[in-house]
């Protein structure tokens, strides 16, 4: 097989990672762009580049795609740009000339925008320092209160031109998602997944993952799990394996614990 790999990011668990797995299968050609085109925490992914990369690529089977890496530039660029909705999507559009020329199955992950709970803004906006931890409350206690249909009053000590950018940028993440989903229901992809990237039992992240999986209805091909980096990777796999099926029994080291939801998930250990 013939398979075009686009990363998240140039980390070696994005990069290097999915090569050496794919070549453990000896009739695999694994194509990654340069990795200079790539993004990081310091600089943007060259998005016309790479695309024009998979164009110029011959006889390609499948396609894993990143497409945070397109749409924003990567994983951390997509919860710092204040590009519009329509300049994100006009990307993706190119993207998707170049998809339909090659034929190829179409593997495809995009990240619903997570809500760490501290004040470290490496990888935010720069309000994150001071009101990280103030914007994860008042998300979970928001989409608590409507999961629970509880009265209670919000609390909330976020000035209003902060609160407003947050929300703006994840109404416009949401709303990309929504187009993918709707190509996907078009069957423009073999499989689409939404990753959960650190989340909790409660957060607004959360929420668009249930209006997401609502919208997907009962489609098979569009998957929702926690997860980020490790997304594209597991695509790698299922495209490789195919039909194949890989038979797992987990074994717990503490099966009294296994209905806990632990540190950075909304599900419980067991699910």
């Amino acid at each position: 097989m013939n398979i075009a790999f686009i990363p998240i990011d140039d980390r070696p668990v994005c990069y290097s990672l999915p090569e050496q797995i794919g070549s453990l299968a000896k009739e695999n050609n694994i194509f990654l762009p340069d990795k200079n085109l790539l993004g990081n925490l310091r600089k943007k992914a060259d998005y016309k580049s790479i695309i024009k990369w998979l164009d110029g690529l011959k006889n390609i089977d499948s396609v894993i795609v990143s497409l945070d890496t397109i749409a924003y530039g990567g994983l951390i660029p997509s919860r710092r740009t204040n590009e519009s909705y329509e300049t994100v999507i006009s990307r993706i559009d190119l993207l998707s000339d170049v998809l339909e020329r090659k034929k190829a199955e179409v593997y495809a992950f995009s990240s619903i925008m997570r809500i760490s709970n501290n004040n470290i803004n490496e990888e935010e906006k720069e309000y994150w320092s001071e009101y990280g931890e103030k914007i994860f409350k008042y998300s979970y206690d928001l989409h608590k209160k409507e999961s629970l249909n509880s009265d209670e009053e919000i609390e909330c000590d976020i000035p209003d031109e902060i609160l407003k950018d947050y929300l703006d940028t994840r109404k416009r993440n949401f709303e990309v998602n929504k187009y993918y989903l709707s190509k996907a229901l078009e069957g423009k992809f073999k499989m689409l997944v939404f990753a959960k990237d650190d989340c909790s039992r409660y957060g607004l992240n959360v929420k668009e993952a249930q209006e997401l999986r609502n919208l997907a209805g009962n489609n098979k091909n569009i998957i929702i799990k926690t997860g980020a980096d490790e997304i594209p990777i597991t695509l790698l796999s299922k495209a490789i394996n195919k039909k194949k099926y890989i038979r797992i029994a987990p074994v717990y080291t503490n099966p009294e614990s296994i209905k806990r939801i632990s540190k950075y998930e909304d599900i419980s250990v067991e699910e």
